[in-house]
């Protein structure tokens, strides 16, 4: 029989099916079994797919060294809110829910390594359909995970470079003249077609927010 603590997220409690099986709720499919302890569901509703992760919390195979660090980690951050970049509320809720990294990067479909870099501040841009399947799995609105730039970028940079032009009371012309670059690259953040860089972001669009 398994031990520990059966999490699903965001179903807070459920049946299960004999002792070393997940716990199901009713209309609820296994779609893949992602680790030994993590499992993903699935329901159709009203012709909507809904998933649903479910994992167990067992630490008894995680190494000592590795639980005090973490257990360290989130006794120096009680609460999320307090930490700002993306790395660190990734880590947080991961180490507060008892995942292992491999367990998190099967689940939005990337490698272990790829998914530890995401947990490092090296990291300048998460895609955002990652960052969604991560806050799926984690119990948690996207926008909890989110810093200043990929919150822009969440928001739609095109409508929000428009909406702060408006305020300023500048043409596209003005602004890429104001900000000392092509007119058409304002253009085509305004549609959307090309990604603003961290770095242009914070240089000269967030002075002016």
């Amino acid at each position: 029989m398994l031990h520990g603590v059966w999490k699903m997220q965001p179903i807070h409690s459920g049946l299960f099916e004999g002792e070393d099986r997940v716990p199901l709720r009713e209309g609820w499919k296994l779609e893949r079994q992602i680790s030994d302890r993590l499992w993903l569901f699935y329901q159709i509703r009203e012709g909507t797919l809904h998933r649903r992760p479910v994992y167990h919390a067992d630490f008894r195979f995680r190494q000592i060294q590795h639980l005090v660090r973490e257990q360290i980690y989130l006794t120096e951050h009680p609460t999320p809110e307090e930490l700002i970049t993306i790395a660190d509320k990734l880590r947080w809720h991961r180490i507060r829910l008892g995942l292992l990294q491999k367990e998190v990067a099967g689940y939005i479909g990337v490698d272990r390594r790829t998914y530890s870099n995401f947990e490092t501040n090296v990291q300048t841009y998460y895609p955002l359909d990652k960052l969604t399947r991560i806050a799926e799995l984690f119990g948690v609105d996207v926008t909890e995970l989110l810093d200043e730039y990929h919150l822009f970028l969440y928001k739609g940079q095109g409508e929000q470079l428009r909406v702060l032009r408006s305020r300023l009371g500048m043409t596209q012309r003005m602004l890429s003249e104001r900000l000392g670059i092509s007119l058409g690259t304002v253009r085509h953040w305004e549609h959307n077609r090309d990604r603003m860089f961290r770095s242009t972001y914070e240089q000269l669009i967030k002075p002016l927010l």
